[in-house]
């Protein structure tokens, strides 16, 4: 595997040649300040420029050019990222060998095309576009409502406190409702000049005629990112609770952490061998303790988001059970501060960098791990073994103790009669 980054104008090119896959992957990744209102219309931008073009002015007519291109593929991941927005294109595609000679280029084509070249008239979006993506997004939103595990973990973020921390990335619906497709013409301009770009190829590629295609036909106003992540405030205050009804048997819990000012290192090594212990797999502490030994549950684990420093533990309950399963759930946490034995440590650290040697078999993952070493300095897999060899018990019990429990929400529970 070869990795070289070059500068295109004012954005990164990443390009990473490696010959295991049949595929090429392209991601170009959009970061924007955050907001409720920036999240709900890049949602809903991201969804229309994937619907229709300028040339291919419907969905059908679209997906029939991915067709004719050998199913090229091009998908939407949002998400938050600390301060920040993150809107992703990925496209994927087969490489020539396997296709023609060219149809990579006439894939890269219509990547292009997507981004730059939106169903615009007049200043507006297309109508007929602009209705489907307007029905779809609302259906969507309101969807997560009838998936009652989606819901409570949206309803604990949504509670957490902190305005920037507690956003979601599904969007909101009094948002939606006040956009038009002139205002999202004049959002499609704003991002477009607003945005940290990166580009990240990843496959059996020339390094050369990358250089040439990215310089000659992706031009972007590429601002630079600054302050990506947040601290919290931790403060000594009473646990939140909120018990919301719903007509469910099996209740949805989610209890929510803050951690107190985290070092990267933590977040980077230190964190994914916690949560292992933890509750981040069946032979975790929390499984065998709140599910084998005392059946209090239907499934429990932990889980956490790096980007926007957030850990939670996510249960399927009986509302009685609520008290036992939240003072195991402590009782577990105090002990991995004051009793962690280096025979436990050891134990999760080997299954982990077993984990860590199947990244090369995702282009996605590949993607994401340079992407995280190009904006925060982690390290790669070579690296990053190494440093998780040699994470340390005080380290694990150190990084505990900053894990500070906010909110308890409990979805349901028993039946609605």
């Amino acid at each position: 595997m070869k990795y070289k980054k070059t500068k295109i104008d004012n954005y990164n090119l990443h390009m990473i040649n490696i010959d295991n896959f049949k595929s090429i992957t392209v991601d170009v990744i959009f970061s924007i300040p955050t907001s409720k209102e920036v999240i709900t219309k890049s949602n809903f931008l991201f969804s229309i420029l994937d619907f229709s073009s300028k040339k291919y002015s419907t969905r059908r007519e679209l997906e029939i050019e991915k067709e004719n291109l050998y199913s090229s593929e091009v998908d939407i991941l949002n998400y938050k990222m600390g301060n920040y927005y993150n809107c992703n294109f990925s496209l994927s595609c087969l490489n020539d060998e396997y296709t023609e000679k060219g149809n990579f280029f006439k894939s890269l084509d219509l990547l292009k095309e997507i981004i730059f070249n939106p169903n615009i008239k007049n200043k507006s979006f297309d109508k007929d576009s602009f209705n489907t993506i307007m029905n779809n997004t609302i259906t969507d939103i309101k969807g997560i409502y009838e998936d009652p595990a989606k819901y409570s973990l949206v309803s604990m973020i949504d509670n957490i406190g902190d305005d920037i921390y507690s956003l979601h990335e599904f969007g909101y619906l009094d948002e939606v409702e006040k956009i038009t497709p002139e205002s999202l013409y004049d959002f499609y301009k704003y991002f477009m000049d607003n945005t940290h770009v990166e580009v990240f190829v990843v496959g059996d590629i020339d390094f050369n005629s990358l250089e040439e295609y990215f310089s000659n036909n992706f031009k972007f106003n590429n601002k630079s990112l600054d302050d990506i992540y947040f601290i919290h405030k931790i403060e000594n205050k009473e646990v939140k609770t909120i018990n919301e009804d719903y007509p469910s048997v099996q209740g949805k819990l989610n209890i929510g952490f803050k951690m107190d000012n985290p070092s990267m290192y933590e977040l980077d090594y230190v964190l994914p061998i916690y949560n292992l212990i933890l509750g981040g797999n069946t032979e975790a502490r929390l499984h065998n303790k709140v599910r084998e030994e005392k059946g209090l549950c239907y499934y429990i684990y932990s889980n956490y988001d790096k980007k926007n420093e957030i850990f939670y533990i996510s249960s399927g309950i009986n509302k009685s059970n609520l008290d036992e399963v939240n003072s195991i759930v402590d009782r577990e946490m105090s002990d991995i501060c004051n009793n962690l034995t280096l025979e436990e440590l050891d134990k999760v650290r080997n299954g982990y960098l077993e984990k860590l040697d199947r990244i090369y078999d995702s282009q996605v993952q590949i993607a994401s791990l340079y992407y995280q070493h190009e904006l925060f300095g982690s390290a790669l897999i070579d690296e990053r073994k190494e440093i998780i060899k040699k994470i340390t018990v005080d380290e694990i019990k150190d990084f505990a103790s900053k894990i500070h429990k906010e909110i308890i929400f409990l979805l349901g529970g028993e039946d609605s009669e």
